[in-house]
């Protein structure tokens, strides 16, 4: 009897992992599965899917992602994908942004492709959107899930020492200033380090929003976060205006949640030493 239930027991488990669910940031579910082919719409998930060993499996990205390796083809942008490309690709599986292309979303999905939607604006859905690809995928990455957890655990803590009660206005570009909304994963990196993003009470459903040159010097932030190449010109032409912030230049890819978040928190801390 005892040999019988030990029998089902464990044909209950193995049934249980063979059906396992991973459901995506729009409650679809997906059978873990090993995907060999994969095709990413996003720099940060493309930076995600790097971080866990997964290069050589991308076969596709946008014009505005790292590549991956020397095969992997450029297939259009966030926005504006080559749905035709795609297709041509013969992907196991798509992953894409949550507030991407509801339109591109839906054809894919019509066309019989594994659409896997992920959610980048929080700090935490970094870390959660690892969680998810490496189930997802059949991948045994606790270790390095955990230490890019302590790492930036310890990154926001050292960023705090700099920026509690510190307003923080981010720049992306100039002169049309886009800046982080308070729906971005910046805004929540900002807010966990203790500091205050000058734009949270600017209303906006995207993780960018704009605002022109009078509000900025009006908001006065103490620190002003400049991901733009042309800082140097950008930062003269602010002090000339007037803005008495402390200015620093932070590379492009802090405006993508990805792993890489970690080198710009360090280039911000040793910025404000």
């Amino acid at each position: 009897m005892k040999r019988l239930i030990l029998v089902i027991l464990l044909i209950f488990v193995a049934l249980s992992n063979l059906y396992s669910v991973v459901y995506d940031d729009v409650g679809k579910g997906f059978k873990e599965a090993n995907y060999k082919r994969i095709v990413s719409l996003a720099p940060s998930i493309t930076e995600t899917l790097m971080f866990l060993g997964l290069s050589k499996k991308i076969v596709g990205v946008t014009r505005y992602c790292s590549i991956p390796n020397k095969k992997a083809s450029i297939v259009g942008g966030l926005y504006d994908p080559d749905l035709e490309k795609i297709i041509s690709l013969s992907p196991d599986i798509v992953f894409m942004l949550k507030f991407g292309s509801i339109e591109n979303y839906n054809k894919l999905v019509k066309l019989g492709i594994n659409v896997f939607v992920l959610d980048y604006s929080s700090l935490e859905d970094i870390e959660k959107n690892m969680i998810k690809i490496s189930k997802l995928l059949n991948l045994s990455n606790t270790n390095k899930i955990n230490e890019f957890r302590s790492n930036m655990e310890s990154g926001v803590e050292k960023l705090s020492r700099k920026i509690k009660g510190k307003r923080v206005f981010v720049m992306y570009s100039y002169p049309l200033i886009y800046t982080a909304s308070s729906n971005s994963y910046v805004s929540s990196l900002i807010r966990y380090a203790g500091g205050i993003n000058t734009t949270d009470n600017l209303s906006h459903t995207y993780q960018t929003t704009t605002v022109d040159i009078e509000l900025l010097l009006k908001l006065s932030p103490d620190i002003v976060i400049i991901t733009d190449n042309s800082y140097k010109d950008i930062e003269r032409e602010l002090k000339r205006l007037g803005l008495k912030s402390k200015f620093i230049y932070v590379d492009p890819s802090f405006i993508t949640p990805s792993p890489s978040l970690l080198k710009c928190i360090d280039t911000i801390y040793s910025s404000l030493e």
